[in-house]
């Protein structure tokens, strides 16, 4: 009667050993490589150098905005809020067929500053075999310039961008 007993609990706890919490059972086609969905993936990693009007050196966190798009090699877009984990905050955006976009409250006036054309944009984007959007990686060394002044401003940026479709 014991071993019976004994034999009963064993099967019991080794069924529950290898059962899984709700909802964690991967769905069919979501593992890695399955063509299935995408994990969203949005990460901006180094820093970027103002001088001039505007001076700080500033880097993108996780709970900032980011927008970001690879359409092919040399036409891609970043729109960033950064910054220098104290009281200064940037709004970066960057079209490598336009230019340069940057607004701050630091700045003397709420006019942006611009770039001239697509001077100090230089990289690559390598869009992704699964999402529209992929991975840039950009060097931006530009003077900038609005209604109050110049502004540099120099870096390297590696920008993850994936919506995960």
């Amino acid at each position: 009667m014991r071993r019976a007993l004994l034999l009963v609990v064993l099967v019991a706890c080794s069924k529950g050993e290898n059962k899984s919490a709700p909802g964690s059972e991967p769905t069919p086609g979501s593992e890695p490589g399955a063509g299935g969905p995408g994990k969203a993936e949005k990460t901006v990693k180094g820093t970027l150098t103002f001088g001039g009007a505007l001076t700080a050196e500033v880097s993108w966190k996780p709970d900032l905005a980011l927008t970001c798009s690879c359409i092919n090699d040399k036409d891609w877009a970043v729109d960033a809020t950064m910054s220098d984990g104290k009281d200064t905050f940037v709004a970066v955006s960057v079209i490598t067929m336009k230019g340069i976009t940057v607004t701050s409250g630091k700045l003397p006036s709420p006019s942006p500053v611009l770039s001239e054309g697509r001077a100090g944009i230089s990289g690559a984007c390598k869009p992704d075999k699964r999402n529209t959007d992929g991975v840039i990686s950009a060097d931006l060394d530009a003077k900038l310039t609005g209604k109050d002044g110049e502004v540099t401003m120099k870096g390297h940026l590696d920008i993850v961008c994936r919506e995960g479709l």
